[in-house]
């Protein structure tokens, strides 16, 4: 039942973002954000600490201290998918996308570590030198979420 009920919400999401407070009002600056930015992708849960551990990447956080990664996840083997259907828009490349998950909705992602999940966000641009580009680990903003399975499989490349 959750699930159906989660599946609807991501369905009318970018109706709502549409029909409500997207407005440009005279003088106000442009939103940065609206429907069309959000998208739905499946992947698997993991803490970012041993994500980074995995890979040889330290402890992350402040400085490489660890420091503030106890709430950290990210969303391994990531696949676009369709917001309705969960159905994969394209076929998986030849390497993992990763995506580090933030957010209001992000700490509620510490009940579902290894579980394969469906997610609903918009991936944030870093400002850099007057350029906006994405980050190295792109940050996804959860917006809403639901537990597709108990379990996954983490592999470092994506299988085919």
């Amino acid at each position: 039942m959750r699930s159906n009920a989660c599946l609807a919400l991501m369905a009318a999401l970018p109706v709502f973002f549409a029909a409500n407070g997207y407005a440009q009002k005279a003088g106000e600056p442009k939103p940065t954000r609206d429907a069309t930015d959000v998208l739905t992708v499946t992947g698997c849960v993991q803490r970012e600490a041993d994500y980074r551990a995995k890979i040889g990447e330290g402890k992350g956080g402040v400085a490489g201290t660890g420091l503030g990664e106890s709430h950290e996840f990210v969303l391994r083997n990531v696949r676009t998918v369709y917001t309705e259907t969960l159905k994969p828009l394209a076929k998986p490349g030849n390497f993992e996308e990763v995506y580090r998950m933030t957010g209001k909705l992000e700490s509620e992602l510490g009940k579902v570590v290894g579980h394969k999940v469906a997610v609903s966000g918009y991936v944030k641009e870093k400002e850099t030198n007057g350029t906006a580009k994405i980050a190295e680990l792109p940050d996804m903003v959860v917006i809403g979420w639901h537990n597709i399975a108990d379990s996954c499989s983490l592999s470092t490349k994506a299988s085919h």
